[in-house]
Formats: C-alpha cells, structure tokens, sequence
C-alpha cells in the first residue's frame, strides 16, 4: 500500500513539472511573439503608406510587411 502511494505522488510530481516546464516555454514564446509585433508596429509611421501615382515600384513598404 505505501509502495503504491509513493509511486502516484511521484507520477504526480512529475506532471506538475512537466506542466510547470511547458507553461514556462509558452509564456516565453508568447512574449517574445508579442515583443516581435510591438517592435514592428512601433517602426510604423503613418507617412509609409501615402498613396501615390508613381508605378515604379510596386511593393515600396514590404519591409513593414515581412
């Protein structure tokens, strides 16, 4: 009977630490996702996106874009 509860307090420990572990890699990456498009949306000016009739090139602000 002891034996049995050591193994489930185990078995419990170690998918806390997974949870634990895998919450921590998420957080990590949705910070850094988030800091990524902070950075982008804060190089946006408004003055990047006037229209105008030159055709020369197509694409001016596709560095915004990427």
């Amino acid at each position: 009977m002891l034996k049995k509860n050591k193994i489930r307090t185990r078995e419990k420990d170690s998918v806390e630490i997974s949870h634990r572990y895998f919450r921590h890699i998420f957080e990590q990456n949705i910070e850094d996702y988030f800091l990524r498009i902070y950075s982008q949306v804060s190089d946006y000016q408004p003055g990047n996106f006037q229209m105008s009739d030159s055709r020369s090139s197509e694409f001016p602000n596709e560095r915004i874009l990427n």
